[in-house]
């Protein structure tokens, strides 16, 4: 997994299929980018120091992105349809807010995903409030 700072987790894992669909339920007012991996290769950590640099950029982070990796045998089938998920070992990438998936990504493309969330992520909470 990803940390930040003093060990705090910026990808976290994704355990069942209830926490799934819960974190899709959250994209209603974040920016949720799933690393979908098989279990016998693990989440991406090619992407790590990218995940580590937008995450020290944005203002209030943690109320406006989550990543989470996702084993691929917890995915259902309508999940399989509806992210584009195949069979392949290579990393792969979805990007959903307000339950809508944005973009897709085969491989370990930091520059691309990083585009993708970075025109996506909602803005950060007014100071004023």
């Amino acid at each position: 997994m990803a940390r930040r700072g003093r060990g705090r987790e910026v990808a976290k894992a994704i355990e069942s299929t209830e926490a799934l669909e819960k974190a899709i339920a959250d994209s209603e007012t974040m920016l949720v980018v799933l690393d979908i991996h098989s279990d016998w290769v693990g989440p991406c950590v090619v992407m790590q120091p990218m995940y580590e640099s937008l995450t020290l950029a944005l203002e209030s982070w943690e109320s406006r992105l989550r990543i989470l990796t996702v084993n691929k045998a917890l995915l259902t089938d309508a999940h399989k349809e509806r992210f584009g998920v195949e069979e392949s070992s290579k990393p792969y990438f979805v990007v959903i807010k307000q339950q809508v998936v944005l973009g897709k990504i085969a491989g370990a493309n930091a520059p691309e995903l990083r585009t993708i969330m970075t025109e996506h992520v909602p803005a950060a909470p007014s100071k004023d409030s």
